[in-house]
């Protein structure tokens, strides 16, 4: 399968360049081909991303234009933020791409250098299997998104026609929701045609909302891991004076996990695998109700939400400390946590009889 790649370029010399790196490269590399796509002008580059799709985009810093902005910056941005592929820079003057923009994600290529076309290619070379899986991932979205047009949609739209006071913005938002939330459910249902849930979706990282804390907001606070239970409407509003917080604590050791996830591995004996599939098995299934798992974080123990310790924020400290904040439960899984913690609250227990009187 090959990749569209966009280069955009003004100077016909350089084009042929890139074309000629290009061919010796599909030449050598059977299993990661490029097509190629060229545009000479911003607007025309603009156009394309416009009206195609692509995989990535090489882009000259400096192509002409009125204002005497980097276009290529501009085009690299409009890539990345507004189209969601990755971009590269190629210019003779490197220095005046200024990739904090882009949090050093986007490369910037020297057209000085002798090879710099074959670095740039070399660069998507590495990003081949990222634009195979994300181009997957849209014709998924893209399937699915006609399903909920077809049945969900579509069938409504006069219900939509007849709301009141809403303007084509507002509307798109709106309609926009939908497509989201309900490809989003189809996607999670447990299903034969559904893959089962990853342990990484289980976080957000970073965190989706980026001014003020989240239910089930994971911070590192003086080295300890701390999960937000407070209700997300109350410090939404700002009506939460404090917030409360569960400890998590990493667990189990380090070599008893090991020990389990090394029963999982190809070629385990029968007896190690079933081992290994219990002690999975009661994590997953929360069976001690005082704790709530979550797995592992950045590769490393898994973590157990001690229901049994808990501390309070003010809620305008924590917000002032987001910079500790190392990621967010995911939604799908954020429900359980807030349940559990509710259950295990309730339970009041039953008074202390004496059994002896049953005799």
């Amino acid at each position: 399968m090959s990749q569209r790649l966009l280069f955009v370029e003004d100077i016909k010399a350089q084009r042929l360049l890139f074309e000629e790196a290009l061919e010796e490269w599909n030449t050598a590399n059977a299993d990661k081909q490029f097509e190629l796509a060229t545009a000479e002008t911003y607007e025309a580059a603009t156009q394309m991303l416009r009206t195609s799709r692509y995989d990535a985009a090489l882009l000259d810093l400096r192509l002409p234009g009125e204002n005497g902005n980097l276009l290529g910056e501009e085009l690299a941005k409009a890539c990345v933020f507004h189209y969601g592929i990755p971009a590269a820079v190629i210019s003779g003057h490197p220095a005046d791409f200024d990739q904090s923009r882009f949090n050093r994600m986007v490369a910037i290529f020297d057209k000085g250098d002798g090879d710099a076309y074959e670095k740039a290619i070399e660069w998507f070379g590495g990003l081949s299997h990222m634009m195979t899986v994300l181009s997957g991932a849209r014709q998924t979205i893209q399937q699915l998104g006609a399903t909920v047009f077809f049945l969900r949609v579509w069938p409504r739209w006069s219900a939509y026609e007849r709301l009141k006071g809403i303007d084509d913005n507002h509307l798109v938002g709106i309609v926009s929701r939908q497509y989201a939330s309900h490809v989003a459910d189809i996607l999670g249902i447990d299903s034969e045609e559904n893959v089962k849930w990853h342990p990484f979706e289980n976080y957000v990282v970073p965190a989706l909302l980026e001014d003020r804390p989240h239910t089930g907001d994971l911070f590192d606070l003086d080295g300890e891991f701390w999960i937000v239970l407070t209700p997300q409407c109350d410090m939404a509003t700002e009506k939460a004076v404090s917030v409360l917080l569960a400890r998590c604590e990493q667990k189990p050791e380090k070599a008893v996990w090991e020990k389990y996830v090394a029963g999982l591995q190809p070629g385990s004996s029968a007896s190690k695998r079933g081992d290994a599939d219990r002690f999975f098995g009661r994590l997953v299934n929360q069976s001690e109700p005082a704790q709530h798992f979550l797995p592992p974080l950045h590769d490393g123990l898994p973590l157990m939400v001690d229901f049994k310790n808990l501390r309070t924020i003010p809620y305008a400290d924590l917000k002032q400390s987001l910079n500790t904040r190392v990621a967010s439960v995911a939604n799908p899984f954020l429900g359980n946590l807030t349940q559990r913690f509710g259950a295990y609250v309730s339970r009041m227990g039953q008074p202390n009889i004496d059994t002896s009187h049953f005799a």
